[in-house]
């Protein structure tokens, strides 16, 4: 049976995980300063449905299943490495005309997204996340056992820490001195933001073909 220190430990190795940078850290920092909060909460919204949609398949075990087949789980990882690199354009052609349209200016208004534009953003950068997938399934096979209510709390966790979490990130980064120093320099957070999404999904195109 699991034991209250298992369960921290857990807790704390998953927000780690969940929070070093990737694909949706990047997403929702794109969102919430380009955007504002309310983008930036729907973007999380999105994130947390396919994170229990992962929870759910590392704790009922069907994620291994990638494992059995290599050119299925291959075909996953370009998938959403193209999805990135998609994300990345738009996000540097938006960069460039802001830049030859607009002067910088403080006080600029963020661009009008909607909201199901932003959830399903942010659902698919998750669902075609590998590393989510990869993640999840090794944590869980470290701490979690056969009885299924265990499995029930380990799943519950991973899911309440991407509701709870994420959205306090969204929000602190929605503050007032963080906001004016990104507009301040918006086309250049922008075209870092469009280079790093490349990074990553380069990342996963070599890694496919390693």
């Amino acid at each position: 049976m699991f034991s209250a220190s298992e369960i921290t430990l857990f807790a704390l190795t998953m927000a780690a995980g969940q929070f070093t940078p990737g694909p949706d850290l990047l997403l929702i920092l794109k969102n919430v300063l380009n955007h504002g909060l309310r983008t930036g909460l729907f973007t999380v919204a999105g994130i947390c449905t396919g994170v229990a949609v992962h929870a759910f398949l590392a704790v009922t075990g069907l994620a291994i299943l990638i494992h059995r087949w290599p050119d299925a789980f291959r075909l996953f990882r370009v998938t959403g490495a193209l999805y990135l690199i998609w994300i990345a354009v738009q996000l540097a052609r938006s960069a460039w005309h802001r830049s030859a349209k607009t002067p910088a200016s403080g006080t600029r208004k963020p661009r009008a997204f909607s909201p199901s534009n932003a959830y399903l953003e942010g659902l698919v950068t998750n669902l075609t996340n590998p590393k989510v997938v990869l993640f999840f399934s090794f944590m869980i096979s470290q701490f979690v056992g056969p009885d299924p209510l265990e499995r029930a709390v380990y799943g519950s966790i991973i899911v309440l820490e991407a509701a709870l979490l994420w959205p306090l990130f969204a929000w602190l980064m929605q503050r007032r001195p963080v906001r004016e120093a990104f507009l301040r320099r918006q086309r250049l957070w922008n075209v870092s933001f469009a280079a790093l999404l490349f990074a990553v999904a380069a990342h996963l195109l070599l890694g496919n073909q390693a």
